[in-house]
């Protein structure tokens, strides 16, 4: 459903501004935008085929930073670059780790988990 909207979105975007309409359409997103925008990329494609001039988007490009692929990719990724950061022959230096900011305390905690319950073993 998002593609689809967010294709009628587009179409009704450049019928509002046309002045827009003949320069080149390029897109970026990061993280969740690794999972919609190639569906949205695939609707503009496919119906760039066959609509009439007037809705044509002249889609040229993409770029995606840092993307969300699926769940078991993303978290070995994360898991691993944690690792490789913060962790040395299967300890964890806590000393001022709470103090981060954001969230990352809570990963830490949860890597932490990971270790002490021998669930993670580096993989070599």
């Amino acid at each position: 459903m998002l593609p689809k909207d967010s294709y009628t979105f587009l179409v009704n975007w450049f019928k509002r501004f046309p002045q827009y309409k003949s320069h080149e359409f390029y897109i970026s997103g990061e993280s969740y935008a690794g999972h919609y925008f190639p569906q949205l990329f695939e609707v503009i494609f496919d119906k760039n085929m066959y609509v009439p001039k007037k809705e044509y988007i002249n889609f040229k490009g993409f770029m995606i930073g840092n993307a969300l692929m699926d769940d078991e990719t993303d978290q070995k990724g994360m898991i691993d670059y944690a690792w490789e950061l913060t962790l040395s022959d299967f300890r964890l230096n806590t000393k001022g780790y709470g103090k981060m900011p954001g969230y990352e305390h809570i990963f830490m905690n949860f890597l932490l988990s990971l270790v002490q319950s021998n669930k993670y073993e580096k993989h070599c």
